[in-house]
């Protein structure tokens, strides 16, 4: 999915603008954290709709108000880890080992 883009940040890691490289990694970040909160969104609503309930009635079984919920569910705002947890969501990230230079 993201191999020309990596490719991309190869190429022009060589000989080219700094300020290029670094624009296109921030892009590269931008995309990646729209996307998963995008994900996230999918998965509160999912969470919600599998239990049958309002977004009223879920605010009330979380301790959260309706207002937030929907913020959750339209990606606008995220729900904090121990929300997650009570909703069930499991969210993993793996840690990517870095390379030490000598």
């Amino acid at each position: 999915m993201f191999g020309s883009l990596i490719t991309k940040l190869r190429l022009s890691d060589r000989n080219k603008n700094v300020k290029t490289t670094l624009a296109f990694i921030f892009k590269l970040c931008d995309y990646l954290f729209m996307e998963l909160n995008t994900q996230l969104a999918i998965l509160v609503r999912q969470a919600r709709k599998s239990l049958k309930l309002t977004q009223e009635a879920y605010a009330k079984r979380f301790g959260v108000t309706r207002q937030l919920v929907y913020l959750w569910e339209h990606g606008l705002s995220q729900p904090n880890p121990d929300h997650l947890e009570k909703m069930g969501i499991e969210i993993v990230f793996k840690k990517i080992p870095r390379k030490v230079g000598k």
